[in-house]
């Protein structure tokens, strides 16, 4: 554990985060008409009509009376919607939420612990030998909680981000490659899915996992992963990454993890 580490940091900066953006999203924009409202066309606006049909403030102005119409709630959505075409989420991940899950004797008490009692301040590591039984789903649905409260967020797989940096090296586009490797490093919310599935050991990419992973311990940026493996199965760790590198980063995951490792049980849902 570093010295200067306090447990309470990086809850503390998530829940700051989340109050300036509640502050702001709150501040109502008024409007006297529809027209001016610069929401309007946007592709997942879905409030006008009820904006239009909603007069929250009536004021008198040269003796006539104004409706004026407020706009908060299409800024937020319009906030998420930018978050969300940057958060490399797409198809039915878009729609994956915990209002939208699909909940049973499965999953619900795994769902529940995650909306209600997960503290925000420790990273995430879900495995379980078996696909499709809501790993993924479950990261998703979190990171779009964050998006509603105005967090930025990078849901990425490890084999896509292997194929990304992989394709720029072999170009010589050091100069993307940092660009890509700050904001992996920096989002404040980074998601790993099919952590540790590339099927091949690679020397270069268990130190570019290493450098994303411990920056993002240094500067306790929060981070969760789905995988098909037990972080505690250390043997996998070593194959996958190396021995020192394996190590080196199951130490850095079990330690800002802080017992968070779950591992979740369940059928196959694709075949549902």
């Amino acid at each position: 554990m570093d010295k200067d580490f306090k447990c309470e940091d990086v809850s503390k900066k998530i829940e700051e985060i989340i109050n300036r953006n509640n502050k702001l999203l709150r501040k109502q924009i008024v409007i006297s008409d529809p027209k001016d409202c610069i929401f309007v066309g946007r592709s997942q606006m879905k409030c006008c009509e009820k904006c239009i049909n909603q007069k929250f403030v009536t004021t008198e102005k040269n003796e006539k009376f104004i409706g004026e119409y407020d706009t908060t709630v299409c800024r937020k959505k319009s906030l998420k919607e930018i978050l969300l075409n940057k958060s490399g989420m797409r198809g039915e991940e878009l729609e994956q939420t915990f209002k939208n899950a699909t909940r049973d004797d499965e999953n619900e008490k795994f769902l529940k612990f995650l909306e209600e009692k997960w503290d925000k301040k420790d990273w995430l590591y879900i495995f379980s030998e078996i696909n499709g039984n809501g790993k993924s789903y479950a990261v998703n649905a979190i990171a779009h909680e964050f998006m509603d409260n105005g967090i930025s967020v990078l849901v990425k797989k490890e084999i896509e981000m292997n194929s990304e940096l992989k394709a720029l090296f072999n170009y010589k586009d050091t100069e993307t490659m940092e660009m890509i490797m700050l904001r992996w490093e920096n989002v404040p919310l980074l998601v790993i899915q099919d952590f540790g599935k590339l099927s091949f050991k690679s020397d270069w990419w268990a130190g570019v996992m290493f450098a994303i992973i411990d920056n993002r311990y240094l500067n306790n940026k929060l981070t969760l992963f789905t995988s098909n493996f037990d972080l505690k199965n250390l043997t996998a760790m070593k194959e996958i990454f190396g021995e020192d590198k394996g190590m080196a980063i199951q130490s850095r995951i079990a330690g800002r993890a802080n017992g968070k490792v779950i591992r979740i049980t369940g059928r196959d849902r694709r075949k549902d």
